[in-house]
């Protein structure tokens, strides 16, 4: 009940792409499209080079102009061009296709993919293998061919990889194909010593972090990692490293890389000799926290103030354009690595902060028979659906709840609330936006510099889900009011919640402090496509609120506004998944024995939400509630009212008439069960049904006991 953890994120937000909305759009480019779309099959190389750049200047923060490149065919033509026999134009063509993955995002990748961009890239690793190896074996050049394609390579292999990397995350498709073309021993070439003395840095970056994306949850990866022990040894050599007189942001960042791909193939088997590093969070965990001291308000406002001082067009010119850059391009460069370096961070902490196993999922035979006994049922009275014979079963049925008992919870998730770490602290630091990091709702927003507002808003995104996964995995421990606990690991438990009340409940009044900053917005077509940030970031938000909630229980101390505020976010929510969380937060507020009117507020409003339950699955409306959110609800009633010897039970549960209620709802409950098709949704149907049946019971259970 309430375990609604982010162990994998399905989307992970680019750290280096900058949304379209965000961006402005210079009507002035559209001028150029047709001169430079005329060049890209010219027979003069300069000319195919000229147009493959150009294409870069004219994409760069600017959507409108993209998307007029694109229904010109602009990836068809960039796509031929990986192709020529000029290292320029493979060069700038990459550069192009690679700025339009960042830029373009999901839907330009999924035409890349489509076009089959993977056959000449698998083509130009067998043409950089040979290369690369000579440059390490320190062999001179053949010929004049051969300087020409040295003096591109290494931004040549950033182009690709960082492709395969934005192609991977685009669909399960392209993701298996990109799979296929064997690229761990590629990528993990630029981490190993020898190549990251030639290489630049910005190359290594750049293969780590194609390499972390693909490795993320991915069993060829991990095998070839547990088969090739010199690559684990480079991964944790890259964690030793010191990088001398290189940019040091640059180097935290690939060490941070490397703790979040070891992650991914953890754990390593013993017998690897980086196994002992490499599974000990000693080591990863200091790397990670490295970067977490970034001042945000101070990083805002230099953003800001440099951004004023930017001429009207960049001096960026496509590949060859670092020289170019103004002082204040160079310094939001700066400030830019900075903020990737700390999403990274959160990104590997998100999952490192995630410490609720996973069980699988598996509906047993005699379940099934007995879920399709409920579908034939069709008697409409309530008794007889109550005491009938697909009730009188439940009692034989066993909750999948884990018993709770603090004996097994890991060390290394106390180690983070330590007085040494704080992450919690550190984390809600980060999650706080500066004046820049979010863009208002109004339909006329603008960032005064749009890549560092979309980077504060990723940061605030990730260090939220990061605290969720924390505290929702302390939460796992925490008893259930519906299942029995030994009397050992109760008074346990207990020592350890008034060990952790004075942080929890800073953090709870910190939490609400967040939301106010945050400042909400009603959920419509519009803002879901603009605001996605700040929704992600309330959502996210909830969930640190639903960990505290669990953990403290009944010593917490409300404010008068804080369940109205929680019901309002419900309210305006469209995602079952937040109102799922507000609806397990609330029943932990619910439960506080003093609290008579807070209980009847929340029972009254979780009633609501059953009778909200549409009669006929095919006439639910937007106001309907689901089956998700009703599986949350049904648990919560449970746990809250599963006491009659409550203070809040004669009040409110019996001068209520919620007896009456939930009985009146259990035809509604059933069709809701029953909309659930068992083939297209196993789980969240044997869920419901587990809820169903238990909500049978919970009412023959209080009939008895009035």
């Amino acid at each position: 009940m309430g375990k609604s953890q982010t162990k994998k994120r399905t989307t992970r937000h680019n750290p280096i792409r900058v949304p379209d909305n965000h961006q402005k759009s210079n009507k002035d480019n559209h001028v150029q499209v047709i001169p430079v779309l005329e060049k890209f099959n010219s027979a003069n190389s300069n000319e195919r080079v000229w147009a493959c750049a150009a294409t870069s200047n004219l994409i760069a923060n600017d959507p409108s102009t993209r998307r007029l490149l694109q229904s010109r065919g602009i990836i068809s033509l960039l796509i031929q061009r990986l192709s020529d026999s000029e290292p320029d134009v493979i060069n700038e063509s990459t550069g192009s296709l690679r700025n339009l993955c960042i830029d373009g995002g999901p839907e330009i990748c999924a035409e890349m993919f489509n076009k089959n961009i993977l056959a000449p890239l698998r083509t130009h690793i067998t043409q950089i293998i040979p290369l690369i190896e000579k440059i390490v074996q320190g062999q001179p050049p053949a010929d004049h061919d051969e300087i020409s394609w040295r003096r591109i390579v290494w931004t040549w292999v950033e182009n690709i990889v960082t492709i395969f990397w934005c192609l991977s995350e685009t669909s399960n498709k392209a993701f298996k194909a990109v799979n296929e073309l064997s690229l761990p021993s590629f990528l993990v070439a630029f981490l190993k010593k020898d190549l990251r003395k030639a290489a630049p840095l910005s190359t290594t970056i750049a293969a780590a972090q194609c390499l972390f994306i693909l490795s993320d949850e991915n069993k060829a990866f991990k095998r070839h990692f547990t088969d090739n022990p010199g690559d684990c040894t480079a991964l944790v050599d890259l964690l030793q490293d010191s990088f001398e007189g290189q940019d040091q942001v640059k180097a935290t960042l690939a060490r941070i890389l490397a703790c979040g791909i070891i992650r991914n193939i953890s754990p390593l088997p013993a017998v690897i000799p980086a196994a002992a590093i490499a599974n000990d969070s000693s080591t990863i965990l200091p790397i990670l926290m490295s970067c977490l001291n970034a001042d945000l308000g101070a990083l805002s406002a230099e953003s800001e103030a440099l951004a004023a001082k930017l001429p009207e067009v960049s001096t960026k010119q496509g590949n060859q354009a670092v020289d170019r850059k103004s002082n204040e391009e160079k310094r939001l460069d700066e400030i830019e690595v900075a903020l990737i370096a700390l999403q990274s961070s959160l990104d590997v902490l998100t999952g490192y902060c995630s410490q609720i196993p996973e069980d699988d999922f598996e509906i047993k035979e005699d379940e099934e028979a007995q879920n399709e006994e409920m579908e034939e049922d069709d008697d409409e009275n309530i008794d007889a659906i109550i005491n009938g014979k697909s009730g009188s079963q439940d009692d034989e049925m066993k909750v999948n709840e884990p018993m709770a008992t603090t004996s097994i919870i890991p060390s290394s998730l106390l180690k983070l609330f330590s007085p040494e770490v704080a992450l919690q602290d550190i984390l809600v630091k980060l999650a706080f936006p500066t004046s820049i990091s979010l863009l208002s709702s109004s339909i006329t927003a603008t960032s005064p510099h749009s890549p560092t507002t979309a980077h504060l808003s990723v940061v605030h995104l990730r260090a939220l889900e990061a605290l969720q996964n924390l505290m929702l995995s302390l939460a796992r421990y925490a008893p259930s009011p519906s299942s029995p606990t030994s009397e050992e690991e109760s008074q346990s438990w207990n020592e350890l919640k008034q060990q952790l009340k004075p942080t929890l409940s800073e953090l709870w009044n910190k939490l609400f402090a967040i939301g106010q900053a945050i400042e909400p917005c009603e959920m419509n077509d519009f803002t879901m496509k603009t605001q996605s940030a700040r929704f992600g970031c309330v959502d996210n938000l909830v969930g640190c609120m639903l960990g505290v909630a669990k953990v403290l229980g009944e010593d917490l101390n409300l404010q008068n506004s804080e369940i109205n505020a929680l019901i309002t976010i419900y309210n305006s929510s469209r995602s079952d998944a937040l109102k799922s969380k507000v609806v397990g937060t609330l029943g932990s507020l619910a439960r506080r024995q003093d609290a008579i009117e807070d209980n009847k507020l929340i029972g009254n409003f979780l009633i609501d939400l059953l009778t909200k339950l549409p009669q006929v699955a095919s006439q639910a409306t937007s106001e309907s509630t689901t089956a998700e959110v009703a599986i949350a609800t049904l648990n919560e009633l449970f746990d809250i009212y599963a006491d009659e010897n409550s203070s809040y039970d004669v009040p409110v549960f019996r001068s209520g008439h919620f007896l009456s209620k939930l009985r009146n709802a259990v035809p509604l409950v059933r069709t809701c069960t029953r909309s659930v098709d068992r083939k297209f949704n196993p789980e969240l149907r044997a869920t419901i049904d587990e809820a169903y049946q238990n909500f049978l019971s919970f009412i023959r259970y209080r009939q008895t006991v009035a």
